[in-house]
């Protein structure tokens, strides 16, 4: 994923552009696009179902996919409890928690575009919480604790937001090392 700056224009005009052109049933035609805005992208054959279905073919093969998290080596991924994927949206996401989790196990945030599975959010699991999403852009809170505080009473706090943008996922803002280091990730 790669660093840009976007213009709010911009970012409006493309959500214009995805909400002309997403169909709810039937074959994905995207309709022209409006001038001077890209017309969206869309999977040859794939209907634009604007659904949200964790519960999608796409969802448990990504899941199939994933390591299990770094903290716990022993735990399965069990399903996807949150989230908005779905067909139509340039980023949806789906967030998946592990078998016997508590309150602050880690978990992942699987990004899809328009029905494709691009990765997960962060290169290790963390524990997000998702707070505002557009159909291109995920906004995503980290509450966590700082050295010598309890999880009940944490005061570190970091967000990033995961945008489509001219055909990849940018990431705007950062995790502290701090928080990485505590969750065993490798800093990157």
């Amino acid at each position: 994923m790669r660093g840009k700056t976007i213009g709010t224009a911009v970012l409006l005009s493309g959500a214009a552009a995805i909400v002309a052109a997403c169909t709810v049933a039937g074959d994905a035609q995207a309709a022209p696009a409006p001038e001077g805005v890209p017309a969206p992208l869309f999977r040859e054959g794939q209907p634009c179902d604007a659904q949200i279905d964790l519960a999608a073919p796409e969802v448990f093969a990504a899941i199939d996919q994933l390591p299990a998290p770094q903290q716990i080596p022993d735990a399965t991924w069990l399903y996807a409890y949150n989230g908005n994927y779905n067909r139509c949206t340039d980023l949806s996401y789906a967030q998946v928690g592990i078998v016997d989790a508590t309150g602050w196990s880690p978990t992942q945030l699987l990004l899809f575009h328009r029905g494709t599975y691009l990765g997960t959010a962060t290169g290790c699991a963390l524990h997000p919480a998702v707070v505002a999403e557009t159909a291109d852009s995920i906004h995503v809170e980290y509450h966590y604790p700082r050295e010598g505080e309890i999880h009940a009473a944490a005061t570190g706090f970091a967000a990033q937001t995961f945008r489509w943008w001219d055909g990849d996922v940018i990431t705007e803002g950062g995790l502290p090392q701090d928080y990485l280091a505590m969750n065993f990730c490798e800093v990157w």
